[in-house]
């Protein structure tokens, strides 16, 4: 079983900053993004495996400069 991400843990563009609950009780982190947004909730699961390595703005603007190519 993979380690649960600490603070100040990095993981591609994204930094960890904090465990939190949801209302449904799950555990999730907080996460910064080099682009200075923090407001991404991410799983252990998809930290640990590089599913989520940046946060879902950088993800939109990367999808549509590839789009435009």
């Amino acid at each position: 079983m993979n380690a649960a991400p600490e603070h100040g843990d990095r993981y591609g563009r994204l930094t960890v900053l904090a465990k939190v609950k949801t209302k449904e009780g799950r555990r999730r982190y907080r996460v910064g993004c080099e682009c200075g947004y923090s407001g991404t909730l991410a799983r252990k699961s998809h930290l640990n495996s590089g599913r989520m390595t940046e946060c879902f703005k950088c993800s939109m603007n990367r999808s549509a400069n590839e789009a435009d190519l």
